[in-house]
């Protein structure tokens, strides 16, 4: 376990504290980029030509990407 606790990052807030004293906990502040891409589609078809007819058609595509968490959520832009 402990090799792996290299990977983790150090902290770059302040430092907790209890009645002024140090808990050795702080705050750590990151947004680490994780591009997301989605793809969905969606195809249906019925046909019934009798008793009153019926005939009906749905096609959706959807393609989406993202980058979670933005850097400013207010303001974001994707960039690649």
């Amino acid at each position: 376990m402990l090799p792996y606790m290299a990977l983790w990052p150090f902290p770059n807030g302040p430092e907790l504290t209890v009645n002024g004293l140090p808990t050795g906990a702080a705050l750590s502040y990151a947004t680490p980029p994780q591009s997301i891409r989605e793809d969905f589609g969606t195809l249906r078809g019925d046909y019934t030509i009798s008793a009153r007819d019926s005939w009906s058609t749905i096609y959706t595509i959807n393609n989406g990407e993202s980058l979670q968490p933005a850097a400013d959520p207010l303001f974001a832009s994707l960039t690649t």
